[in-house]
């Protein structure tokens, strides 16, 4: 039969919607991909670079070309703006300082998932501001966590803490700072243009860290290319593309599998720093590796995915709004 001439072929509703969300998920899985890889980069960086300097190529770099897609966000600032922007900046340049300062000194593997344990910092860190305790997710994630610490202390038949250095004690602290960042973040951004918000904190972290390479008297010479591709890797893809990629694919899916894939960027670290750094992990940092993922995922999404009729939603204590800096996983 032939079809008539002015009959137009249909996209039901459904599939349309559902391609979207694959189109979405394939999204944030290249962020967790990015943010992962970033790790790589991050130590091949520090190998040549301060980590300052480093710090102040990144985030000049993402500053300047947020300000310039996002200068519709920037007309007509108010003061509270500003200031919460300024209180935010200054956790995420603290965090990133101490998580490159540490990665001087541990592998980019592990750090991929000390980092990612301020995930399950923040519930409790949001209780000792707001006086709201975590539920019961929340304790077993970190009992869960404190465990795959413990396994990445061990060094075989040399007991708890012998496999602790330096970098160790650095990652764990700048978890504390990005927790209290994220926190920050999520309690200002019901207030405040989120965007502007992270256009704000990304300049705050380029000045901040270039006050100091000025004080400090840190060189920017001597860096070959690969050192400096390296932070134009940062600055372009795991600062800024991957908030357009974030900020955009949330919007097309699930809260829960929004949470997951982000997860991924500690597995994407750890993989990443095996093929291209040839880092090598014991078994018992491998079996911490996988208790320190289980409890982000607990963390994240209460484990309702396994649930029947559970409901598709990612429960925190705040309505966080990601940053555009990067890095709900901070490679970052």
């Amino acid at each position: 039969m032939k079809k008539n001439n002015n009959e137009t072929t249909r996209t039901s509703p459904g599939k349309t919607a559902h391609q979207k969300q694959v189109w979405a998920d394939l999204g944030l899985l290249l962020t967790a991909m990015i943010w992962g890889t970033g790790f790589v980069f991050s130590k091949q960086a520090v190998t040549e670079m301060d980590p300052m300097a480093l710090m102040a190529t990144r985030f000049t770099i993402a500053f300047i070309i947020s300000a310039v897609v996002f200068r519709k966000h920037l007309v007509n600032m108010k003061p509270g703006l500003v200031k919460s922007g300024v209180i935010i900046g200054v956790l995420l340049l603290l965090a990133y300082s101490l998580q490159m300062v540490g990665l001087q000194y541990i592998g980019a593997g592990k750090q991929a998932f000390l980092t990612g344990t301020y995930v399950v910092i923040v519930p409790f860190m949001f209780w000792a501001v707001k006086n709201k305790r975590p539920d019961s997710w929340n304790f077993l994630s970190a009992f869960i966590m404190l465990g795959g610490m413990a396994c990445l202390s061990l060094t075989p038949g040399q007991g708890l803490f012998s496999n602790v250095n330096a970098g160790d004690i650095f990652t764990i602290v700048c978890a504390f700072f990005f927790a209290a960042q994220i926190l920050a973040n999520g309690i200002y951004a019901k207030d405040y243009d989120p965007i502007a918000l992270t256009v704000i904190q990304l300049g705050v972290a380029s000045v901040g860290s270039i006050l100091w390479c000025l004080f400090a008297g840190t060189p920017f010479t001597g860096i070959s290319a690969e050192g400096w591709l390296s932070a134009l890797y940062l600055g372009v893809f795991s600062s800024f593309l991957c908030a357009l990629l974030q900020t955009v694919c949330q919007k097309y899916t699930t809260p829960t599998h929004a949470a997951i894939l982000m997860c991924l960027e500690t597995v994407f670290g750890s993989l990443a720093s095996y093929v291209f750094l040839h880092e090598q992990f014991t078994q018992i940092m491998i079996f911490g590796f996988a208790l320190i993922f289980i409890a982000i995922i607990i963390s994240e999404t209460k484990l309702s995915f396994l649930r029947p009729g559970g409901k598709d939603k990612m429960i925190l204590p705040v309505e966080a709004n990601p940053d555009i800096g990067g890095d709900h996983g901070a490679d970052h």
